[in-house]
Parts: structure tokens; sequence; C-alpha cells
């Protein structure tokens, strides 16, 4: 298991986001640092669904922009 940089979380469906950086050792695709786990339980309105995929692509965006393909933090200029 890598360092884990990130956990977020948001209230729909007790999503949570979680970045973590690879460690020299393990065998992974670059850009596969993210994991998502989410109460498998919960029943969503389509009002919630909406929200919940716009805070996801957000997060996407947000991740994509300052984080490695192997999860480690862009270096801040």
């Amino acid at each position: 298991m890598g360092l884990i940089r990130e956990e977020l979380t948001h209230p729909i469906g007790e999503t949570e986001l979680m970045v973590v950086e690879r460690e020299k050792h393990e065998c992974r695709d670059p850009w596969r640092f993210i994991s998502l786990r989410m109460d498998s339980f919960s029943n969503l309105t389509p009002k919630e669904l909406r929200e919940l995929g716009k805070w996801l692509q957000q997060q996407g965006r947000r991740l994509g922009r300052e984080y490695k393909s192997n999860g480690a933090p862009k270096d801040q200029k």
C-alpha cells in the first residue's frame, strides 16, 4: 500500500475518495492512484446522483492538475 496523500468524503452515499501515492516497489498503472468507496446500500434520488457526479468531476479535474501520474503532488511554482 502506498502513501495516502488525501482523503475526501461526500455525504451523499457516504462516498470516500482517497489519493494514494505509488511506492517504488508497487506495480500499478500510471494515473491509477485514486480509490473510490461508496456505501453500497445507498438509494439515491436523481438530484443526489447529479450532485455526486458533479462533485466527482470537479475532484477528477483538480486531482489531474495537482498530482503526477504516480500520485505524488506536483511541485508548486
